[in-house]
Parts: structure tokens; C-alpha cells; sequence
């Protein structure tokens, strides 16, 4: 099909021109209409010409951020049409707009058609089952002439261990650390499976199978295949005796009665009650009974001791305590005066030892009381019980072989060119919450968001050099998204390696080599897709810690190979030779830098950083907006970096919320807001003999003085924030200095204009630019601003960030919490009010309100503190005439608010019910 190219005619230049400017950022206090100028011309007669100059806001590329007509017009509106026509032609050379002269950012084809996919993609998706790597290993055992052995390590405080060989015919991958085996409540084992393996030939495990198959059978009777020695996977004791010896001696059983003849040791095998179908039993002790400890129906009285480890004590007469009955030990009249009676506790039915045992299920799982059972009504096996109980964690072992070799087939598959040198980051990294392993993804996930998102916003800033920071969100929304990343999921196969079902080892079963090897169909999985995009961001932070950011620009190549990654590495190269220009300097920018505490090599960084959108001129340079794009990215990097590495790791909900409260626009305004210096002025002193003279007077310069602005509105801006700060600056110095609450609602009260925190972000920014990428060079200068010393505060003594809306909700638990907006006072003066409402029950009311969050914000804390005294009274013990009287109050001022101004309420409901995001309050960028 052919396409037609879009025309551009004089006629519609003016319309087109106006329309891309619509698209640019929306930024306060500026006029996004081009300016036109005009100038006329005399040709040495009566009649003049006109020529018309445009100027496009300074947001726009200052390349081509002016033009001029090319012809001399009789009239001022085709000058305008001309210009606008040059303007708009510079515009697409400079690839600003399309083929189809549509600006960027706003309509561009390939992003948008994305966008479109993006939305329309189901939040849950059929993917690939996990995937499976017993069957390639069962074919392995037809072709390989070696097998790999293992030491498979059982310890545990005060327990015997057992030291197995496990054997495979592939190489077995290592395992790092030590894994827990949690026997019970009260022990655990430690599961270590060595990194080095031995290489045996197939006769020298001949007798591998009938070993697995006496350890398997000890345990898992009717789930082994009477008869049946092809398991994928063998094992065989590693204590140096032979097979057939260790077998010879370890199978079979003996009458529970002989053991009283025999000098046994702490390890006696499993005791089998054969007047119970075979029912499994850990030997405890021996006990003799007399037929005087016998009831009058015949039967002996139960005994009941604490539990202990299988061990033989002395035997001792039994002295049984009353109790229950054990139908299991009727008497034999025949039987002597003296009988044997074997105490036991009962084997564990679970098959799942990698989890703790919850505590709901800690009675069914307790298996501390004893039995007695008649000894000659048992048989106990001749395998030692450390063995039957290696058997047991089997399935645990082989499901911790599996995760390593699901781990080591992606890192020689999707990941191949990383070369991940410690694995157990990719294990966590693929380890989904559901799965309910010893570590999940969530917090690599949180650090691999922020480097994605700062590597994107470098990227981009680097390789669009003109690109305005309008695009350059557009674009990054796009690259950061959950749609994009779980499509790069699906395509490099990477669904098929995410662990998201939890080892139960409930109806386990040995692993044949014969039924493994057969042809399996394909299955599926429903998974969402921010689980995939969670995926991909966690081995994006797996990779920057297993070899920084270079390891994390190629792990960004795979899954993302269409964006040019490398240059994010170079990025502040790239753009240090664009800012490598001079500029003239004013004295505020020159006392600005004093106040950074940051020498800048390239002064045009700074001035660009120090420049508002509204400011204009011919020789203006472009606003901060670009380096704010970059900064923002920056700030986050560098506070969540810090916050992550904290020992002992924090959790990912508190990873979350430091972020949120540190990045937070509001905050940054503040800190602006009280960043100055002392400077020297001259002031002209005056006296009545009319003499002049001048002198040195210090006075403070604060960094919101040096911005750069040309509309009035700011100035008046400024001073209304500057009076709202002199109300609230100290409540917030003396929370941020000694506070165990992260002023939230003080800061809403502030709510500080966004230019305020925007230069701070564009100051860091180009101190990027200017240092070469140094981070600590920029962490200097959050230093010098008050940010990391607050950050260490808050990491230090767990100073609560918790934002009050949030809180609520939890306090709130099941009842639904609405935001009531309301407006007070008289008619230009009015003062928004806001009404919380939890379930049914209005609870606390606000006035005075500046904003919609800030009047959200107090109520909300209000309503908290409400809720946390009735809370506290009940749980003392306070009266429930007072509980009701608190909650009165708060019924008392809504009813009398609701009966003056009912129908405003109303009216406001419908924006004060919205469910609180915590994104919309705490990012700079949206706040």
C-alpha cells in the first residue's frame, strides 16, 4: 500500500505550529503559544516590507527554538505564516515532529501503537509451564558413561548426621550455603550439598539403585514400585564401605523383642506396630511392665513422657502414669510376669521439610507424646533411623536440586552472556512470594526498577539530544512499563524458569527413569504480567550486584535489545561535550555555586539547571527540565541503593516507603526552601551633610532565589509559600531533627510550588553531567542539602514514613475509608473542609484546607489518631462510655459541618471517595 506523505503549506504553518507547542509540557506560570515579532523594512520608496520573527518556549531544543521568515512580506500576517512555516520546517528536520507532522510524544506511531497493545494486554496471560528438568535427566542415564557424584550433608545441633552420595548423570549444580530442614518445632537441620563432584562408573554404583530403593521403601512403603530400581536419581552412603556389604547389613528386620538382647546404640531403626498395618514409629526406649500394671480389662496403662531424640536408655521398670488405655498392647496370658514394652513416638506424615511448620498445625504436626507398644506385637528395621530420616528429606533434597538446576539451565540459556558468578542471586531473582521460598524477588525487584528507570531516563537524555523532556517521559513510560517488560519475558523464554508453586511434597513420588522419559505434553500456566515485568527488574538488580552497571546494561540487552543500553554507560560523556560552551554568568549563579558547594567545570550546566520554562530571550538557554528528568532518575537510584544495602536488610514494604517519603516533592521543596548562605551586600549609607558611603551588610541567600523566571505569577508564588514555611518550618525542622514521625501533614500544609523541588532535582542533575557520572560526587550534594543525613536518621532509628492515608486504610482494616470534600468560609475566601468516613461512621473532620491533599492529608492523621486512642482505651481496659464519647466528638463536628453546608458535602463527595495511591502523593514528578 502506498502511504502519502503529510503537506506543509503557509496556510496551515500557523495552526500546525500552535498545535505542537499544545503538546509541550505543561508547565505553571508559562505561556505555551510561540511569540511572534516583527520588523519592517524600507526599500527606499513609499511602500515597506515586513519580515516576522517566532520565538517556541525554552523547552524547545534552543537549535531550533527561533527562525525567521525567509521572504519579505507587504503584511504582518504572512510574515507570521512564513516564519511559522521556516519554524516548523526546522522542526521536522530536527525530528521533533513525524512524517505525518505531528509532534513526537504526542502521537508518535511506533510508541502509541505500543501503548495500544500495552492496553489491551490482559493483566494474567497463559505462559509456559515451569519447566521441567527431570526427564532430560532420566535420558541421560541411556547415554552418559559418567556419573556424577555429590555429598549430600545432614547435621543438626545434638542429632546424628548422615553423609550421603547422591549421583546423577549430569553435574550437579552447586548449591551455596546451607539450606534448613525443619524436622519439627523445636528441631532443625542444616542440608549442605557439596560443590565438588566425584566421577564414578556405572559399576561402581551397581548396587546405587537397590540402596535408594531400601532407603525409599523405609519411609514411603506405598509410594515406591515393588520391584522397580530405574530412579533418575541414586544415593549411597559415603562412610567407605562397600554397596553390597552396607546393604547385607542394613536390610531387613528383627523382632522388636530381640532388641533387648542386643547392645544397642542411639541409632535404632524405625519400629513397625504390625498390629496396626505397619503403622512407622521412632524408637525411644525399651520398658519393662509388670501384670500388676495391668487394668482390671486386661489392658496396661499408657504412658506419657516428654519427647526426646531415639535413644536407648537403661531399662528400667515401668512406673506408667494414669492415662487413656492403648488398645495396641492387649496382654498375652501366656506371656511371663515380665513383658517388653517398646516406647515410641510416631513418624512424621509430612514430606515437605523446607518450611516451618505453622503454628496453626503445631499440635497435628507435635509429635512429643509417647506410646508404648507391646514388643513382640512389633518388628524394628535393621536400617539405622538417621538413614530412614535422610529418606524423609528426599524430597526436600531433590526439590533444592531442582530450583539449582532450573537456576543453572537459564544462566547457560537466556542469561548465558552474564556469567552470573553467584547463582543464588538468579534463585531469588525467579523466586516468586506464592512460591514460598526461603527468599523471593520482591526486594531485588525494588532496586532493579530503580537502576531500569535511571539507566532508561539516562539513556534517553543522552542518544535525544533534542528531545524535550515531554518525549523523553513518554518514551520511558513506555520502556519502564509492566507490558513492555513482560513481553520481553515471554520472548526470551524466560516464563518457562519462574519458580511461583510452593513445595508441599504432598503426594510425592519417586522419580522413574522409564515413566520420566516419555514424551510429556506441553502445558501452560496463567501468570500476571507485572510477575513477569517483577522477573525481569529483579535479575536486572541480581545483575548489578553480581558485577555492576555493566553487568546490568547486557542483562538490559536481552530483554530489551531495541534500546541502545551502552549509551547509558557513556551518558555523561555524551552530554558534557553538549554543555562544553560558554555562557554568561550573573552573580546569583555564581552565588549559587557557593551555595551547591559544588565547583562546576561547565558553568552552562548549572545556568540550564538554575532556569525556569517561563524564563525567555534571545539568548536564553534551554529550562532545567531536561536535567530534572535526569536528576529525578538519580535521586531515586542513589536513596534506594542506600537504603537497600542496609544490614540487616530491610523489607521490601519499608524499601517502598523510605523511597516514597525521601523522594517526595514536598519534601524537596522544603529543603530548598532552607538551603542559604551568608552573602555580603553593598549598601549606600546616606547623612544629613548629604555625604554618600557604602558598606558590607550580610544577609542570607537561600537556593530558591537563584532560579531563573520571567512571569510575575512566581514571585507571588514564592511568597505565599514563604509565608505558609514561616507557619510550619519549625514543626518540620524539629520532626526531621528529632521526630520519630516523617512530617507528612506539616509538609502538605507547605506544598510548596513543584519549581522548588524541580531545581534540586536539575541541580543534581548536572552535577552528574559535570563530575562524569560521579554518584558520590552527587551524593555530596544531598549531603550539603540536609537529604542523606535525614535518610541515615530514618535508617538508624526506624523513624516511621508510614503516610497517614496509607495508615489509615490498615487501621481501617475491612471498612471502607471515603474523603469527604467540603468548602467553608465566604465567597473568594473559601477554605476546603474535609470529612473522613470509615464503614458507616464519620470520624474525624478538617478545615482550613489549601488543597484537596493537603486537608486528605491532616484528616487523615487526625482520624488516626482517633482510631489508635479508642483502640488503646479498649485494649486497657477503658470504659465503653468513653471509647463512644471519643467517637462522639467526631460525630458531633461532622453533623454540625453536614447541617450547615450539607449539600456542598455532598457535592464534594463524588473527589473526596478516590482509593488512596500512594504514587500520586509521593514521587516529585507528581506531586
Amino acid at each position: 500500500m502506498v502511504r502519502h506523505r503529510a503537506r506543509l503549506t503557509l496556510d496551515d504553518a500557523v495552526q500546525h505550529l500552535y498545535h505542537f507547542c499544545a503538546t509541550l509540557p505543561v508547565v505553571p506560570y508559562v505561556d505555551p503559544n510561540p511569540i511572534f515579532t516583527f520588523q519592517g523594512h524600507s526599500s527606499g520608496g513609499d511602500e515597506k516590507s515586513i519580515s516576522a520573527k517566532v520565538l517556541l518556549p525554552n523547552s524547545v531544543d534552543v537549535s531550533v527554538r527561533s527562525a525567521c521568515s525567509k521572504s519579505l512580506w507587504m503584511t504582518e500576517k504572512m510574515a507570521r505564516k512564513d516564519a511559522a512555516f521556516e519554524a516548523y520546517k526546522a522542526l521536522h528536520h530536527a525530528g521533533l515532529v513525524n512524517e505525518n507532522l505531528l509532534p513526537l510524544g504526542h502521537v508518535d506511531e511506533a510508541v502509541d501503537e505500543a501503548y495500544r497493545a500495552v492496553e489491551k494486554r490482559p493483566s494474567i496471560v497463559k505462559v509456559s509451564d515451569q519447566i521441567d528438568v527431570w526427564p532430560s535427566i532420566a535420558q541421560c542415564w541411556q547415554s552418559s558413561s559418567h556419573i556424577y557424584g555429590s555429598l549430600v550433608r545432614i547435621t543438626g545441633q545434638g542429632q546424628i548426621g548422615t553423609d550421603m552420595i547422591m549421583l546423577l548423570p549430569v553435574e550437579i549444580p552447586a548449591i551455596a550455603g546451607t539450606s534448613d530442614l525443619y524436622w519439627d518445632q523445636n528441631t532443625t537441620f542444616q542440608l549442605v550439598v557439596d560443590s565438588e563432584t566425584t566421577i564414578f562408573s556405572p559399576a561402581g554404583t551397581a548396587s546405587a539403585a537397590q540402596i535408594t530403593f531400601l532407603l525409599l521403601e523405609s519411609v514411603f512403603r506405598g509410594r515406591v514400585d515393588c520391584g522397580r530400581y530405574d530412579f533418575t536419581a541414586l544415593f549411597m552412603p559415603s562412610n567407605g564401605m562397600d554397596n553390597p556389604t552396607w546393604l547385607s547389613s542394613h536390610s531387613g528386620a528383627m523382632k522388636a523383642e530381640d532388641l533387648c538382647d542386643q547392645n544397642v546404640g542411639r541409632d535404632v531403626g524405625l519400629v513397625r506396630d504390625l498390629s496396626r498395618n505397619g503403622t512407622l514409629h521412632m524408637f525411644q526406649n525399651v520398658k519393662h511392665a509388670s501384670l500388676e500394671d495391668t487394668l482390671p480389662d486386661g489392658t496396661t496403662k499408657a504412658l506419657h513422657h516428654p519427647g526426646t531424640e531415639p535413644c536407648l536408655s537403661d531399662k528400667s521398670q515401668c512406673r506408667p502414669s494414669e492415662g487413656v488405655p492403648d488398645r495396641s498392647m492387649q496382654l498375652d496370658r501366656a506371656d511371663p510376669d515380665q513383658f517388653v514394652l517398646m516406647q515410641v513416638k510416631k513418624l512424621p506424615k509430612r514430606a515437605d521439610f523446607l518450611h516451618p511448620i505453622p503454628s496453626g498445625n503445631a499440635n497435628s504436626a507435635n509429635q512429643s507424646g509417647l506410646q508404648c507398644l507391646l514388643a513382640n506385637k512389633c518388628e524394628v528395621a535393621r536400617l539405622p533411623f538417621s538413614y530412614s530420616r535422610f529418606a524423609l528429606f528426599v524430597p526436600s533434597i531433590l526439590y533444592k536440586v531442582q530450583v539449582a538446576m532450573i537456576v543453572e539451565r537459564l544462566c547457560n540459556t537466556v542469561l548465558s552472556s552474564l556469567h552470573f558468578k553467584d547463582r543464588s542471586l538468579v534463585t531469588t531473582a525467579i523466586s516468586a512470594s506464592s512460591a514460598h521460598e526461603a527468599t523471593d524477588y520482591q526486594r531485588l525487584e525494588t532496586l532493579g526498577d530503580s537502576i531500569l528507570k535511571n539507566m532508561t531516563s539516562l539513556t534517553l537524555t543522552a542518544e535525544h539530544l533534542n528531545y524535550h523532556e515531554g518525549i523523553l517521559s513518554h518514551k520511558k513510560d513506555h520502556i519502564v512499563s509492566n507490558g513492555s517488560l513482560a513481553t520481553a519475558a515471554m520472548r526470551t523464554g524466560l516464563d518457562r524458569f519462574i519458580i511461583t508453586k510452593p513445595f508441599t511434597g504432598q503426594k510425592w513420588r519417586p522419580l522413574y527413569n522409564g515413566k520420566l522419559a516419555a514424551n510429556q505434553p506441553e502445558r501452560t500456566r496463567e501468570m500476571s504480567t507485572k510477575t513477569l515485568a517483577d522477573v525481569v527488574e529483579a535479575l536486572i538488580g541480581a545483575a548489578w550486584l553480581d558485577g555492576g552497571p555493566q553487568k546490568a546494561v547486557a542483562c538490559l540487552e536481552i530483554f530489551l535489545p531495541e534500546v541502545p543500553w551502552s549509551t547509558a554507560l557513556g551518558a555523561s560523556q555524551i552530554l558534557y561535550g553538549v554543555y562544553d560552551l560558554q555562557v554568561p554568568v550573573s552573580t546569583r549563579v555564581d552565588e549559587a555555586e557557593n551555595l551547591i558547594s559544588h565547583h562546576f567545570n561547565l558553568k552552562s550546566l548549572l545556568v540550564e539547571a538554575l532556569t525556569h520554562p517561563s524564563h525567555c530571550g534571545p539568548n536564553t538557554s534551554s529550562s532545567y527540565q531536561r536535567l530534572e528528568f535526569c536528576g529525578d532518575a538519580i535521586l531515586d537510584n542513589i536513596i534506594t541503593m542506600t537504603a537497600f544495602a542496609r544490614n540487616p536488610p530491610l523489607p521490601t514494604h519499608k524499601l517502598h516507603l523510605i523511597r516514597a517519603a525521601l523522594v517526595n516533592a514536598n519534601f524537596l521543596g522544603f529543603l530548598c526552601l532552607t538551603l542559604s548562605i551568608s552573602i555580603s551586600r553593598f549598601e549606600a549609607l546616606g547623612n544629613v551633610s548629604q555625604k554618600i558611603s557604602t558598606t558590607h551588610l550580610p544577609r542570607l541567600f537561600y537556593l530558591w532565589q537563584s532560579m531563573r523566571y520571567a512571569s510575575p505569577s512566581i514571585s507571588l508564588a514564592q511568597q505565599n509559600c514563604l509565608a505558609r514555611h514561616e507557619t510550619v518550618r519549625a514543626d518540620i525542622s524539629n520532626s526531621l531533627a528529632h521526630g520519630n514521625h516523617y512530617p507528612w501533614t506539616a509538609l502538605a500544609r507547605l506544598e510548596p510550588p513543584k519549581f522548588f523541588s524541580d531545581i534540586v532535582e536539575s541541580i543534581l542533575g548536572a552535577i552528574y553531567v559535570d563530575t562524569h557520572g560521579s554518584l558520590s560526587d552527587c551524593e555530596g550534594f544531598l549531603e550539603h542539602l540536609g537529604l542523606m543525613p535525614y535518610l541515615r536518621r530514618v535508617l538508624d532509628n526506624e523513624i516511621a514514613v508510614l503516610h497517614p492515608k496509607e495508615e489509615l486504610g490498615q487501621l481501617a482494616d475491612q471498612d471502607k475509608v471515603r474523603y469527604v470534600l467540603g468548602k467553608e468560609g465566604e465567597e473568594g475566601e473559601e477554605r476546603l473542609t474535609c470529612t473522613v468516613i470509615v464503614g458507616e461512621r464519620p470520624v474525624s473532620r478538617v478545615g482550613d484546607g489549601l488543597s484537596p491533599m493537603e486537608v486528605q492529608t491532616r484528616a487523615a492523621d487526625e482520624c488516626c489518631n482517633i482510631l489508635r486512642r479508642e483502640r488503646s482505651i479498649s485494649g486497657n481496659g477503658g470504659s465503653r462510655e468513653l471509647v463512644e464519647a471519643i467517637s462522639a466528638v467526631g460525630q458531633g463536628e461532622y453533623d454540625e459541618t453536614l447541617s450547615e453546608d450539607e449539600d456542598k458535602d455532598e457535592e464534594g463527595e463524588g473527589t473526596g471517595k478516590q482509593e488512596y495511591d500512594s504514587d500520586e502523593i509521593m514521587t516529585a514528578d507528581e506531586c
